[in-house]
């Protein structure tokens, strides 16, 4: 018992100072939205248009639905019907009924978008150790396991 009362006066001891981890969760995600993915022939890409970029080009053809499966985390059904016609207005996207494929302009595009993000993640990742990472996410799990009774 002396020893969990411990481990709460400690957690509460860096909270005070670091401040609640729900403020950098949220921070961390903000930033994410916000880097852009900046290519020169094909234009830039926010974290909402990499991500069903990436989608498509991981599952070769992908449906509508399927889309809106995939991103419901970063938009609505709304927002997948904007980014399927700004990318087939661009050629990147072709759709046929429901489906969506790449184009071999897509392809180019994404080869090229790839490229900025690896650029991204390993500027992102210096300084930080695998073991801090795996910390983190493991963390941030058993954070997320422990208010699962507690959400709706």
């Amino acid at each position: 018992m002396k020893e969990k009362e411990n481990t709460i006066s400690n957690v509460v001891q860096v909270y005070e100072e670091k401040g609640p981890i729900g403020y950098w969760v949220k921070k961390a995600n903000d930033t994410f939205s916000n880097v852009i993915r900046k290519t020169g022939e094909y234009g830039d890409f926010n974290r909402l248009e990499w991500q069903f970029f990436n989608a498509i080009h991981e599952k070769e053809n992908l449906t509508m639905s399927e889309a809106a499966r995939s991103l419901d985390f970063f938009t609505d059904e709304a927002g997948i019907e904007k980014l399927v016609k700004r990318f087939e207005a661009q050629h990147l996207i072709r759709v046929h009924y429901h489906d969506i494929s790449i184009t071999e302009k897509g392809r180019q595009a994404y080869e090229e978008v790839v490229s900025v993000q690896k650029e991204i993640m390993i500027k992102a990742m210096k300084d930080i150790s695998p073991e801090a990472y795996r910390t983190s996410i493991e963390t941030l799990e058993t954070l997320l396991k422990n208010l699962r009774p507690y959400t709706v």
